[in-house]
């Protein structure tokens, strides 16, 4: 019996092992992914041959079969912070915005009022090592000029120039604030470190097989009982073209099956109904 294949797979992560994701706790067998708007699921098997040769013209005389490999890729077009982490091996740090606040980074172009102050947005971090604030002379087109040091800003998050001894500081002047603040909204934050790398997962997929007989689309149930994760991951950032997908790609490690065996890679299962 023959089968047609253009269908992609939905496609489940669950956990070898206990495993905290996010702060979640998840035991052993617990699904951590669901995969449903992947654009393409591949598997990819290979194996080294070498051969023992002799004769005239060099023969090949016997072949040894070895290095078996099962690649199993999935390429998502949407991506999460979970499902993020997990390609990339990240700690998942969550921010609830209130006892716990994670820093951001921001710029404004801002104009001199009739006072001579500025307004900034936020209410930025000040004398902080690892969130500097920063003010320049700007033309309206954002441009950064000469740095500023000469403002007071005791009633952040507006700045007062009133007493500064800089000449083009009047009112009208552009400056640039470059500062960070404290984000007050719930923010989860990935933090990729050199020890990072991706786990290990059982891996299921499910899609459909068209049968050359009748048409008829069967359930294809794809199984990886033990696969790691590469952590190799790249985001194409344009604003233009086609939007980025998300590449996942997993070797198929050999692991004992109940009822069906040990050095097992993966399982293929069609329904025929």
């Amino acid at each position: 019996m023959r089968f047609g294949i253009r269908e992609v797979a939905d496609v489940t992560f669950r956990t070898l092992a206990e495993m905290v994701i996010g702060g979640q706790t998840f035991t052993v067998g617990e699904p951590v992914l669901y995969f449903e708007s992947l654009k393409a699921s591949t598997l990819t098997g290979s194996a080294n041959t070498v051969f023992a040769t002799g004769g005239r013209g060099a023969n090949k005389l016997i072949g040894w079969d070895g290095d078996k490999e099962i690649v199993f890729t999935i390429e998502d077009a949407l991506i999460s912070q979970e499902s993020f982490a997990i390609l990339s091996g990240a700690d998942l740090v969550s921010y609830d915005g209130s006892a716990t606040k994670a820093k951001e980074h921001k710029k404004e172009l801002l104009q001199l009022d009739a006072s001579e102050t500025v307004t900034c947005a936020e209410t930025f971090l000040e004398s902080e090592t690892d969130y500097p604030l920063f003010i320049y002379l700007s033309n309206g087109s954002g441009e950064i000029g000469e740095k500023i040091t000469d403002g007071s800003y005791t009633n952040n998050p507006i700045i007062d120039f009133i007493a500064s001894v800089h000449v083009d500081l009047v009112v009208g002047a552009w400056v640039i604030v470059d500062y960070y603040f404290e984000s007050t909204n719930e923010v989860k934050s990935l933090v990729i470190k050199t020890d990072s790398f991706g786990g290990y997962f059982k891996i299921e997929g499910a899609c459909l097989w068209r049968r050359e007989l009748d048409g008829a689309d069967l359930p294809a149930y794809l199984t990886i009982p033990r696969a790691k994760i590469r952590t190799n991951f790249e985001f194409n950032m344009t604003p233009d073209g086609d939007p980025s997908t998300f590449t996942f790609e997993l070797d198929a490690f050999p692991a004992t099956v109940s009822g069906v065996g040990t050095n097992v890679l993966f399982l293929l299962d069609v329904e025929e109904v």
